[in-house]
């Protein structure tokens, strides 16, 4: 639940901001709570309210506990500095606990960010609604790993690419004046070649959508990109694999599973617009992969990707890891059935929003 005070679109956003914090940084919201309680038992606790004031953090149904920010929020880029002046205090009254995952995001300085003008090598058509788009120019970037992401700046009209810019500049400018700009995982990369492939989501075609964009992107044109950033899923050492994702996250997922041990047996349950849509995910062999379909969603199970999950797993296993990302309304649910009705531990399950459904499903 969040505050009436944020206007709708700032409540879409707080949404997905509550189940990123939720699904990869719950380490963080278990600390501030056995930091509030004085309680060392607490290992699981959710992050349900947040107001411009303070936050409040279930540890389960019947104990809510709230916590009051030292500076109130003036608006939502508030929330993590907010979130990490509540940690700041936790770690000095429990300085023996491991960092949490947003402590580590949150003392991230960025000085190692790279801007890099890159060029178009070419554009492949996966699905109709899924574009691989290649670029060379990141000569020198390194590869960080299975999940990592870059933010594709593209120049629009109002919005243009100042000459010169580089990260530094570009992460002072106030968010309005910025380029226009969105978050994409990483299929492939070639630091030496300074080349990578982007799997791009498309979703319409206005122009002044980094989505839109990428409808009518050809080999030539030309875009910054920034980064890479380092994922925040740590797989660790599993016997199984579950990936869930729609298209927005099937590079994300295919790159992590070519980095799994062989021995690891990998399972896919990914969801598409309508059958025809499906594309080869990966050439790892042996995995096994679940097709779901959006225009087949039913009313009373809105999220095709959602139900594809309750039918794929049906019982707690503790060498089982989940991984994905899509839309923050199905990974709720999914989060929800996998550690309430299956009773998945916390650190077998990273599930990120990377999108939100506007209509109602």
């Amino acid at each position: 639940m969040t505050d009436t005070t944020f206007s709708a679109e700032e409540l879409e956003q707080l949404e997905v901001m509550l189940d990123m914090a939720n699904g990869q940084m719950g380490d963080s919201i278990a600390m501030l709570a056995r930091w509030a309680e004085d309680d060392d038992s607490i290992t699981a606790a959710t992050l349900t309210r947040v107001d411009p004031s303070g936050a409040e953090i279930a540890i389960d149904p019947a104990r809510t506990i709230r916590l009051d920010f030292t500076t109130p929020m003036e608006g939502l880029h508030d929330l993590p500095p907010s979130m990490g002046g509540l940690l700041e205090v936790a770690r000095l009254a429990r300085p023996h606990e491991p960092i949490t995952k947003m402590e580590e995001l949150l003392d991230h300085d960025h000085s190692d960010m790279r801007l890099s003008s890159c060029t178009i090598t070419a554009v492949e058509t996966l699905s109709p609604r899924l574009k691989a788009i290649s670029v060379r120019g990141l000569d020198g970037v390194p590869d960080l790993g299975t999940d990592q992401s870059v933010a594709l700046i593209i120049d629009l009209p109002g919005r243009p690419i100042p000459d010169g810019l580089d990260a530094e500049a570009y992460l002072e400018m106030e968010y309005e004046d910025r380029p226009k700009a969105a978050t994409y995982s990483i299929r492939e990369i070639d630091p030496a070649a300074g080349t990578a492939t982007f799997w791009v989501m498309t979703h319409g075609d206005d122009p002044a959508t980094v989505s839109g964009w990428a409808t009518t992107a050809a080999a030539g044109d030309e875009l910054a990109v920034l980064g890479p950033h380092e994922g925040i899923t740590d797989v660790g050492a599993v016997r199984s694999f579950v990936g869930v994702c729609d298209e927005t996250a099937f590079a994300a997922v295919a790159a992590t599973v070519e980095a799994l041990p062989a021995e690891v047996g990998v399972r896919i349950v990914a969801e598409v617009e309508e059958p025809g849509h499906e594309i080869d995910l990966t050439d790892r062999p042996g995995v096994e992969v679940t097709w779901s379909y959006r225009s087949e969603a039913g009313i009373d199970a809105p999220y095709a990707l959602a139900a594809a999950v309750r039918a794929e797993i049906t019982e707690a296993d503790d060498g089982v890891f989940v991984m994905g990302a899509g839309e923050s309304r199905c990974l709720t649910q999914v989060r929800k059935y996998l550690r309430h009705e299956v009773g998945m531990a916390a650190s077998q399950v990273s599930l990120i929003p990377y999108w939100r459904r506007t209509e109602p499903a």
